[in-house]
Formats: C-alpha cells, structure tokens, sequence
C-alpha cells in the first residue's frame, strides 16, 4: 500500500512540474482589442497567428494567482478566458486563476503578432 501511495504522489509531483495535462486548446475566439476608454474592438487573425499564441501559452511557465496588470487584449480559448497585457508581456487565465509573464523575446514577438505599436515617452 506505501509503494502504490509513493507511485501516486511521485505521479503527481511530475505532471505538476512539467505542466502535463493543462494544455490549451483553439481555435482562439473573440479576440478584441480593449481600448483605454474601455471600447472592444474585435480583432481578425489568421490561423498561424492563432497557433503561435496557443503554442506560447502551451510552452510557457504559469504562477497560481493572476497579475496586477489591466488587459489590453482578450482571447477565448475552447475552455478559458485569457487577458495579455502588451506592455507587461503578461498573459492572465481568469478561468483557471494563473498568470505568465513572458521573456523580452516573447513580449516582442507576440506584440508583434496583434500588431501592438509601442509609444515611448
């Protein structure tokens, strides 16, 4: 009985650590710009943009808790609601609770991908 519990709890340590089991699923829907005076605008995609996003928040290292940041974007994935902020690189799950804030590289790449123009000051 000991080994079956230590089987089952080393089971689950590694699906925890590896992220296995909570993937993402498309296609993205009702993916909307939200503006600064709260306007949504909806936003048109191509499928390759859909599955560079999904493929991000499949790879990507999520922390329990969601982030301070206010959502410039929002995207509906087959079971979650998902809000990035452009300027943080910060993608938060409000379905699931979590956030993932993405390196430089990413932040860059998928700003580029919504078309996010950055306005220095």
């Amino acid at each position: 009985m000991k080994k079956i519990i230590v089987i089952i709890i080393t089971l689950v340590y590694i699906f925890s650590v590896t992220g296995c089991g909570k993937k993402y699923e498309g296609p993205l829907s009702c993916i909307s710009y939200i503006g600064n005076e709260g306007t949504v605008v909806l936003i048109d995609m191509t499928e390759d943009v859909h599955k560079e996003i999904l493929a991000v928040l499949n790879s990507g290292h999520w922390y329990n808790d969601v982030s301070k940041c206010e959502p410039d974007y929002s995207f509906e994935t087959k079971n979650e609601t998902i809000y990035y902020h452009a300027d943080c690189g910060t993608f938060n799950d409000a379905t699931n609770k979590r956030y993932m804030t993405l390196p430089e590289a990413e932040k860059a790449k998928i700003n580029q991908l919504l078309g996010v123009t950055m306005v220095c000051e």
